[in-house]
């Protein structure tokens, strides 16, 4: 689907207007639900109308954006290929759409700000993981939470062995065989992890360091989780390549071409959902324990003087479905929170709402007090 990234949150968090208009729909991604994606967004589109006439004046520049957006709803190829939810937001002279995977209400606000807080989800290190599904013929990279898991596609990654190496010649100098035992096939030249000769394994890790740039191309500096699916022998010839802060130490085994998006989200999340659990528990006892030392902060206009200094280690919110709806001021005041906080190099976790007693808190880098001291 489409990637959005740390730049596109910033660039959208910065822009302020007179009138910017923030619309969300949950989406579906398959089956007859498909037939809903184009209903719930011709249904919103009354409430964008809605709001472009509350506007009054400032909202005349976006009658010819609201004639675009008529317009998609005969696309019908795109409404078939959804993620989970759609986000698209109008300045007046350019419209700005990303299909996501996270689920999210439908919302329709025109405010002198975007409404982030959804978006903000897709960049918190909670929920969201890659996985690399690695074998001789075929390399994909896929983007999960806990829900879904969506194919990425980018350009630099190799889409096999062969054109990684640029040798034509190793359809007849690599040879595959089945395990059916085990029911890994496709493997490499050799009888085994164990007895691979030297050449092809330093062609295997060749191959492997392609791919490892790619990844760094696409992906920078982020700090998700990434899961390696492939067979068994692989992975330490993988970790060796791989210079990923955040792989994780298990794998998903087995030949990978033989599963699908659905299967291979079924077996990696098992994997991934402890260290989420852990990230985000260890996230919540040390905000409990930092309050006396003056680390701990859950006043949100402090969080927002704190991140603007690059003082915010850690930033817990609540999870965007939780029953009570933010006020305008607090919308605007969580955007600033995450957004600085994800700009400065610290984390975003959602936690459950009944584990905040307020709409976020903030683990600081040092203490108020210290920081006073300075």
């Amino acid at each position: 689907m489409d990637k959005f990234t740390n730049n596109d949150l910033t660039e959208l968090a910065e822009q302020e207007g007179h009138a910017l208009l923030s619309v969300y729909i949950p989406t579906e991604r398959a089956g007859r639900e498909v037939l809903q994606n184009r209903i719930r967004f011709k249904n919103i589109l009354s409430e964008v109308e809605e709001k472009i006439k509350e506007a009054g004046s400032a909202g005349e520049k976006f009658n010819k954006q609201l004639k675009e957006l008529h317009a998609w709803e005969n696309d019908d190829d795109w409404w078939q290929h959804q993620s989970d939810g759609l986000a698209v937001f109008l300045d007046g002279e350019k419209i700005q759409r990303w299909r996501i995977p996270v689920s999210v209400p439908s919302i329709c606000t025109c405010e002198e700000f975007y409404t982030l807080k959804p978006l903000c989800e897709l960049l918190q290190d909670d929920g969201q993981y890659y996985l690399l599904s690695v074998s001789q013929n075929d390399v994909r990279l896929f983007q999960g939470t806990k829900t879904s898991i969506v194919e990425l596609h980018p350009d630099e990654l190799p889409k096999d062995l062969r054109s990684a190496l640029n040798i034509d010649e190793y359809v007849s100098s690599l040879q595959q065989h089945s395990t059916s035992a085990s029911g890994t096939a496709a493997m490499f030249h050799g009888h085994g992890g164990s007895d691979l000769d030297v050449k092809k394994q330093d062609e295997i890790l060749q191959y492997f360091r392609h791919i490892n740039r790619a990844l760094s191309s696409y992906l920078g500096s982020e700090r998700r989780p990434l899961i390696f699916a492939g067979v068994d022998y692989l992975f330490p010839i993988f970790k060796e390549a791989c210079d990923y802060n955040t792989l994780l130490e298990e794998p998903v085994s087995g030949n990978p071409d033989r599963l699908d998006a659905d299967q291979l989200h079924k077996k990696s999340w098992p994997v991934v959902e402890p260290h989420f659990a852990v990230q985000r528990n260890t996230a919540l006892e040390r905000f409990h324990a930092a309050g006396p030392e003056g680390q701990g902060i859950d006043d949100l206009d402090s969080i927002v003087q704190a991140a603007e200094q690059g003082q915010v280690e850690t930033l817990l919110v609540k999870d965007s479905h939780a029953n009570r709806v933010p006020n305008r001021d607090e919308r605007k005041m969580m955007n600033l929170a995450i957004v600085k906080t994800l700009r400065a190099g610290g984390s975003v976790l959602t936690v459950p709402a009944e584990k905040l007693t307020r709409p976020a808190a903030a683990i600081l880098r040092y203490s108020i007090m210290e920081g006073s001291s300075k």
